[in-house]
């Protein structure tokens, strides 16, 4: 359940486990996409991809990357391959946007990580 992983995982980190934020970011933020599937009265197969689409903007989001988000959270269930192509649209275009809030919120410039001066003058 939520409160258990919350609790062990905030347990693990503060204890100086090597488990990284990653996996508490992907659990709960795909627990709350299932949620909201099921909530919404979803097929299985859309309620998992609402799971990728919330796991990829969380991750994405939190470290700044939007396609790494997306792409570290689809690999996570291929066995051959990318297993679920229909999810990588609505995963990319979610954690795109996480970012852009994420930097609108915080107050960072909606910037690349390059200076090109002949755009800026």
């Amino acid at each position: 359940t939520f409160g258990s992983l919350f609790i062990l995982s905030t347990l693990g980190m503060a204890s100086g486990l090597s488990l990284g934020p990653e996996l508490p970011l992907v659990l709960t933020a795909g627990m709350a996409g299932s949620y909201l599937g099921v909530l919404c009265n979803q097929s299985v197969l859309q309620a998992r991809v609402m799971n990728l689409t919330a796991a990829s903007a969380a991750v994405g989001g939190f470290f700044g990357f939007p396609m790494a988000g997306a792409m570290f959270v689809l690999e996570i269930p291929h066995r051959m391959g990318l297993q679920y192509f229909e999810a990588l649209s609505p995963a990319t275009i979610a954690s795109i946007v996480a970012v852009l809030v994420n930097r609108i919120v915080v107050g960072n410039d909606v910037t690349g990580y390059y200076n090109y001066p002949f755009l800026t003058s």
